[in-house]
C-alpha cells in the first residue's frame, strides 16, 4: 500500500517495522528501546464485588496497578516485577510472581482474597516497549517526510491521549504543546 502518511505503533515490534519501512536496518540495533517482558495477572470473577472501575495505579509502597478485567475480576501487574519472568518462565515461577502481585493486591484491596486464588488465575506474559528513557517516543521520525512513531511502556493507558495528539499532528502540521517533550528530536542519533 502507498500512503504519504504512515504512524508506526507496533510496540516492541517498532525497530524492525521501522528499519522495514526505511530500509535502514539499524534501527533493529539501535532505536531507544528496550524490551520488557512482564507478568499479568487475571484473577477469576470476584462479582458481585467491584472493588476498582478503572486502572488504578498504586505508588508509595510495592507497586501495583489493577484494572478490572472483563470477566468480573482484576487485572493485575507491577512495573518493579516486569522481568522477574520472562515469555519461557515455567508455570511454578509465573506462579510465583503472580502470588507476590496478587498478596499486594490483596494489601491495597483488603476484601480481595490475594495468593488463595492464584491457581484459579490467568497468567500472562507480555513483552512491551520500553523507551530507554523511560518515557514515551511520540512524534515525527526525523529526517523522514510522512513518517510517525508512538512507542511506549503504557500504550493501553495513553492510547487516547497520545492518539488525540498524534491525530491533530497528523492533520494539523503543527506540533501540539502536550506532545513536544515526547519527541524523537531529543534522542540522541535521531534528532
Amino acid at each position: 500500500l502507498k500512503s504519504e502518511t504512515v504512524l508506526v505503533a507496533a510496540g516492541p515490534g517498532t525497530p524492525e517495522v521501522l528499519g522495514t519501512l526505511t530500509g535502514y536496518d539499524g534501527f533493529a540495533s539501535r532505536f531507544p528501546l528496550h524490551r520488557v517482558p512482564g507478568l499479568l495477572v487475571r484473577s477469576p470473577d470476584i462479582s458481585p464485588h467491584q472493588m476498582v472501575r478503572r486502572v488504578v495505579y498504586f505508588s508509595g509502597g510495592p507497586e501495583l496497578h489493577i484494572l478490572p478485567d472483563f470477566n468480573g475480576g482484576l487485572k493485575i501487574g507491577a512495573d518493579d516485577t516486569d522481568g522477574m519472568v520472562d515469555t519461557d518462565s515455567p508455570p511454578e515461577e509465573l506462579r510465583r510472581v503472580a502470588a507476590i502481585l496478587l498478596d499486594r493486591a490483596k494489601e491495597r484491596l483488603p476484601d480481595f482474597i490475594g495468593a488463595d486464588c492464584v491457581n484459579d488465575c490467568t497468567m500472562t506474559v507480555g513483552v512491551r516497549p520500553y523507551p530507554m528513557d523511560g518515557h514515551s517516543l511520540a512524534g515525527p521520525l526525523p529526517g523522514a517526510q510522512g513518517l510517525y512513531v508512538i512507542a511506549t511502556h503504557s500504550g493501553i493507558t495513553l492510547a487516547p491521549a497520545l492518539g488525540d495528539l498524534m491525530a491533530d499532528l497528523i492533520t494539523t502540521g503543527r506540533m501540539p504543546d502536550a506532545l513536544e517533550p515526547f519527541t524523537l528530536n531529543r534522542v540522541e542519533g535521531l534528532g
